[in-house]
């Protein structure tokens, strides 16, 4: 299946360069591009992509107006913040208004892949930096105020694994740990990334900061 891309941003290079990058994939295709948010809800509308790639300081309408109104007229439509704003208020206000994913534009080539093929397929996904930055306010004793959480529905063996994921240890670590084989790990982290719609380490390890489970004993 090719994911079909609009690219938004205000910068006319930028927006050239991630098409050529992204263009050169056999399952990745640029359908758009816009330069404000006007054009960004137009190329919607008319275009139906898979996935859009929103920088959030776009001329006429930011975007995080932008995020509010697509979740109305496109739900279908995954959204990947890509930015130089990397505050946790800008990461948590993103993610709050619907954006699925959030990235530096100092993020490697590898990690655009990654985040627009896990974004793409359903997942949420954080750059490692920005994943590291909330381990950082985490251990610094800094928590976001009123995260939204999903963490209720996971049974309480899927919460220590996401706990001892998120404190960096393996399957092989977690199921040593726990008394449990390496397989039942794997189902339970399976498990979690279903119910979260978060995949991947950085992803995972975000989230168990933002809602607070690295403090649970």
């Amino acid at each position: 299946m090719t994911l079909r891309i609009l690219l938004a941003d205000d910068h006319r290079i930028l927006r050239e360069g991630l098409a050529a990058i992204l263009g050169a994939e056999p399952d990745l295709e640029v359908v758009g591009q816009a330069a404000d948010g006007f054009e960004v809800v137009a190329g919607i509308r008319e275009l139906a992509p898979d996935v859009l790639i929103l920088d959030l300081s776009m001329p006429r309408m930011d975007g995080l107006t932008v995020l509010q109104k697509i979740k109305h007229i496109a739900p279908d439509t995954r959204t990947l913040v890509m930015t130089f704003h990397k505050t946790e208020a800008h990461i948590f206000q993103a993610l709050a208004e619907g954006a699925d994913g959030y990235m530096l534009k100092d993020s490697s080539t590898a990690e655009l892949l990654l985040a627009v093929r896990s974004v793409g397929a359903g997942a949420r996904h954080l750059c490692s930096a920005v994943a590291s930055q909330l381990v950082d306010s985490f251990v610094a004793g800094e928590r976001p105020a009123n995260p939204t959480t999903k963490a209720d529905g996971l049974s309480a063996r899927e919460r220590e694994v996401l706990k001892l994921v998120a404190e960096g240890f393996t399957s092989k670590a977690i199921g040593e740990l726990l008394c449990i084989s390496e397989k039942t790990v794997e189902k339970h982290r399976a498990n979690m990334t279903r119910k979260l719609g978060v995949s991947g380490v950085p992803a995972l390890t975000a989230y168990a900061i933002a809602n607070g489970l690295l403090a649970e004993t």
